[in-house]
């Protein structure tokens, strides 16, 4: 029983750190201008789930241990999506930017 207890601490912790890191730079290189207001909005966003993920699943078990189960899969897909949507985004901008800097001046 430790031994899983010790280790879901170990891969819990060093898995979300890269996470949380990757999209705070994600964040800052799409709004350069205004990187604190991303990293405060990106944090507070995190902080509330925080508290409000645990209300949220406490509820739903009380009908079924299914619907968090249902519950998570959704919040999955809505992040998978979103995901998918930024990345098609990024993709479209760095080559709309790359085909401007390939176009001569006066040209």
């Amino acid at each position: 029983f430790y031994v899983v207890i010790i280790f879901a601490f170990v891969i819990g912790f060093t898995s979300a750190g890269g996470v949380v890191q990757i999209g705070l730079t994600l964040m800052a290189e799409r709004f350069p201008y205004a990187k604190g207001k991303a990293t405060g909005i990106y944090y507070s966003a995190g902080s509330i789930a925080t508290f409000t993920i645990p209300l949220i699943t406490a509820h739903l078990s009380q009908r079924s241990i299914a619907d968090i189960m249902w519950f998570d899969t959704a919040i999955a897909a809505i992040g998978f999506l979103l995901a998918l949507f930024i990345g098609l985004r990024s993709r479209k901008k760095t080559r709309h930017h790359s085909l401007k800097e390939n176009v001569a001046p006066g040209g």
